[in-house]
């Protein structure tokens, strides 16, 4: 038997993850990017604990000032000068940096998703040039079922 795994992506990508947090939804996140892509997501989180600490699939750093401005912009720096040539793909889990990461998007390094681009697009990355807009959430209308009128029933 052979004891090597056979690699499940052997395919090689042109983005890299990062990540900010370190509770259930960073290590969703970073699981979700493996499982499809087999990439291995770096991720910067206050604490050293939490389900994304230790974790294999995960390049997990612990940043205490993480939601400061200057520190948050200077770990995204980090990031993109140690993968030069894929695009870093900012993602925020969690409120306080998803509202980081909009407020100093225009002061993050060239090639990062929405830097250069159009203000709130997207970038999937299997569809390098391709900008995908956010859905705007659709309101929810009447119910498309009714209820029988008192009598009608069994």
């Amino acid at each position: 038997m052979n004891d090597k795994k056979e690699a499940k992506h052997p395919m090689e990508h042109n983005f890299q993850p990062l990540l900010f947090g370190g509770d259930i939804n960073v290590y969703s996140v970073a699981r979700a990017f493996h499982e499809a892509y087999g990439v291995r997501s770096v991720c910067y989180g206050k604490f050293a604990t939490g389900p994304a600490y230790g974790s294999a699939i995960l390049d997990y750093r612990v940043c205490p000032d993480n939601e400061d401005a200057a520190t948050f912009r200077k770990n995204v720096a980090q990031v993109a000068g140690e993968f030069p040539d894929k695009t870093v793909l900012v993602i925020g889990c969690g409120d306080s940096y998803v509202q980081l990461a909009a407020e100093n998007k225009d002061q993050f390094p060239p090639k990062l998703p929405g830097r250069h681009g159009e203000r709130g697009a997207y970038q999937h990355p299997d569809q390098q040039g391709e900008v995908l807009r956010p859905v705007r959430p659709v309101r929810p209308g009447p119910p498309r079922h009714r209820h029988p009128p008192p009598g009608d029933g069994p």
